[in-house]
């Protein structure tokens, strides 16, 4: 029934939303992890990676669906 999807769907997001959270927070945790244990250089690359590109990549991606309006 109608209800039951919109609960499957609730269940689907909000365990999603909740996954990307412990996602971020073992990123976090193993970039400080490396700087703690002076592997600059290793975690610099992790920040890199895991923050940077992605960030830079969603910029891109907005710039050309702008451009195809």
């Amino acid at each position: 029934t109608c209800i039951a999807l919109v609960l499957f769907v609730y269940l689907l997001f909000v365990t999603g939303f909740l996954g990307g959270f412990s996602t971020f927070s073992t990123a976090i945790n193993e970039m400080v992890s490396l700087a703690r244990n002076r592997h600059l250089a290793m975690a610099a690359f992790y920040v890199l990676v895991t923050i940077v590109v992605p960030v830079i990549c969603v910029a891109l991606g907005w710039i050309v669906g702008s451009l195809a309006h």
